[in-house]
């Protein structure tokens, strides 16, 4: 996707202020796009923010995806944050606390949620059954892009997580992306279907659009905290146009 600089200068926000990353797995690349997507709109000139106010599993790990995410993005560390070592066990005021600042933020805003879709992470506030991550994504009411990490099983994982998100008439997914976490034999993108075949299995059955895959580059892994290339090849790899629709995101030429 390309842009005149007059066109980028000219961007205006108006309307949807958020956008949900959720995964079909833990580790599947969800900070990659998250940081990739949100320092893209940056340098295309929208102005947005990337956050991840729930953190699962150790610590040091998510500290070093969070300070990726901030110094990448450009999004401060100032919103709550709240660092969880296994699923399900996220305080009833702790998600409130989420809910509150999400909610009343003004800026647009790139969240990425722990997990999967079907990732238990609080108990309902009767304590009569678990909250999951596409519980919160219909809380939160913003629209949700769906992220699998490459291998030969990717579409399945989109299709069933796609479809379990679906089954909540609160929930919105307008996009799904594929990402090489790895590049280990069987998790490169050919093995898999063909791009062009792989985008036309999954519209016809989720009914989402597939905006493409992020190739595996160990100068934008989240460890190394390194931007490399990241804003290139997410810009080369996804189409953005879905993304930008989502989050009614205007250009006036």
């Amino acid at each position: 996707m390309s842009h005149n600089t007059q066109s980028r200068q000219d961007t205006e926000f108006a309307g949807a202020s958020g956008l949900l990353i959720v995964g079909c797995s833990e580790r599947c690349g969800k900070t990659v796009v998250t940081t990739g997507l949100a320092a893209t709109l940056l340098e295309e000139g929208f102005p947005v923010r990337a956050i991840k106010p729930i953190c699962l599993g150790a610590r040091r790990q998510a500290e070093s995806e969070l300070f990726f995410m901030s110094t990448i993005a450009r999004s401060p560390l100032t919103y709550p944050l709240v660092f969880v070592e296994q699923p399900a066990s996220l305080r009833t005021f702790q998600l409130a606390e989420v809910l509150r600042s999400v909610r009343q933020s003004s800026e647009t805003t790139l969240i990425e949620l722990p997990g999967s879709a079907a990732t238990p992470i609080s108990l309902d506030a009767d304590k009569s059954r678990w909250l999951d991550v596409g519980d919160l994504a219909a809380q939160l009411a913003f629209p949700v892009l769906l992220v699998a990490a490459e291998g030969t099983n990717v579409v399945e994982q989109l299709i069933l997580n796609a479809t379990y998100l679906l089954s909540s008439s609160m929930v919105n997914v307008v996009g799904l992306v594929a990402v090489a976490v790895t590049d280990q034999p069987g998790h490169a993108e050919t093995a898999t279907l063909p791009e062009e075949n792989r985008a036309i299995v999954l519209k016809q059955r989720v009914g989402v659009p597939y905006l493409g895959s992020l190739k595996f580059s160990p100068s934008i892994s989240v460890p190394m905290r390194c931007q490399g290339n990241l804003i290139k090849t997410t810009s080369a790899a996804l189409d953005l146009l879905p993304i930008i629709a989502a989050l009614n995101l205007r250009i006036s030429v």
